[in-house]
């Protein structure tokens, strides 16, 4: 270790409070809340949990995090399953369309 630096923090401790402090620190759930309404009181649950220090990095959210992750599944598969039957339907009509030109 050099001489300038024999009593600064350890780079390790650096990237930590950095990431306490800073700005960015900020879950991206939040600004994506308005996507998802359906799971919003999941996904400020979960940012409540992070938002008190180190219970994140020692397990105590991880309920949330689970609730969250299901309630996240459960609305892709609702909309998978409606874009599947609208995309049947569009199907359906193009091929009829195609069997009207291979008429004419």
């Amino acid at each position: 270790m050099s001489a300038t630096r024999a009593h600064a923090a350890p780079d390790w401790l650096v990237h930590i409070s950095f990431y306490f402090t800073s700005p960015y620190a900020r879950s991206a759930l939040g600004q994506k809340a308005s996507l998802r309404p359906v799971c919003q009181e999941f996904i400020e649950a979960l940012e409540r949990c992070h938002a008190n220090g180190w219970t994140k990095f020692i397990g105590a959210c991880n309920q949330n995090k689970d609730d969250l992750n299901h309630c996240l599944r459960t609305e892709r598969l609702t909309r998978t399953k409606m874009n599947r039957e609208k995309a049947k339907l569009r199907r359906d009509k193009t091929d009829q369309a195609l069997q009207e030109f291979r008429a004419l």
